[in-house]
């Protein structure tokens, strides 16, 4: 029994979309904790609350939710006390709606590139290509999650660098740099194992906007000129991928989707 933990789960909030919503779900962890305290309970669970068919909406409590956790995150960590996310949402409606987080991308892309390394213009190794995946956006725990449309920028990039180099010099000698010269590979994008990540890295971004309206497009008033221009990028890992997602965005351009 000791490698078990005691977890209390709170019972939740939906939606946190006004200001008494915040107030209630501020109410539901300042409980939680004092209930995990005076009882020995290690862990404390809670809903995201993002549930809700309105874009606006789920962005609204997306930033509700930001904002409490903020709060409350190190209230914990000093008890000693684990707050996790529970959701027994299924994997479509975070896919077909759009909500993705560092390690649902990173499981996505890896996945879409054994899926699709057939479809590559040039013979690539698979097992570099999902390296350079599953650390290609370890910079942004540092430097910030910036859409993709606005991030391409010299001191951006700079910053993202310098974070990944943060996180790699914990590893033992001669581990860093190898890790270093694979995120500085991806980034330059002209080998063709980088060619081809940097191609996959679009695609389900890409699917998670069309599927949803557009959502994140809209929100960011991202023009259908650029998403063509810089999703082009595609053909230079695969014209077949590039040749199929570009006939998507033609059709979400004659559904309204991208303007």
């Amino acid at each position: 029994m000791s490698d078990f933990r005691l977890t209390y789960h709170l019972g939740g909030l939906y939606y946190l979309n006004s200001d008494k919503d915040l107030k209630v779900y501020n109410d539901l962890l300042e409980e939680g904790l004092e209930i995990a305290t005076s009882s020995g309970i290690e862990d404390v669970s809670i809903h995201p609350p993002f549930i809700g068919e309105d874009i606006s909406l789920r962005d609204l409590s997306r930033e509700y939710f930001k904002e409490i956790i903020k709060e409350w995150l190190p209230k914990y960590k000093n008890e000693g006390i684990g707050l996790s996310l529970e959701t027994h949402v299924s994997a479509e409606y975070f896919i077909f709606n759009g909500l993705e987080d560092y390690a649902e991308h990173s499981w996505h892309v890896c996945l879409s590139a054994l899926m699709l390394k057939d479809y590559t213009d040039e013979k690539i190794n698979i097992d570099k290509v999902i390296k350079m995946l599953l650390i290609h956006d370890l910079g942004e725990i540092d430097s910030g999650d910036i859409i993709i449309y606005e991030s391409e920028k010299t001191e951006l990039k700079e910053n993202e660098a310098d974070g990944v180099r943060r996180l790699l010099d914990i590893l033992p000698d001669g581990k860093t740099e190898e890790y270093m010269e694979l995120w500085y590979e991806f980034e330059a994008g002209k080998t063709a194992d980088s060619k081809f990540a940097k191609a996959i890295d679009r695609i389900p971004p890409l699917f998670h906007n069309l599927y949803g309206e557009g959502h994140g497009l809209k929100k960011n008033n991202i023009s259908k000129e650029k998403v063509f221009s810089l999703n082009s990028r595609i053909s230079e890992g695969s014209q077949k991928l590039w040749q199929a997602i570009e006939a998507k965005l033609n059709e979400a351009v004659s559904n309204g989707i991208l303007k």
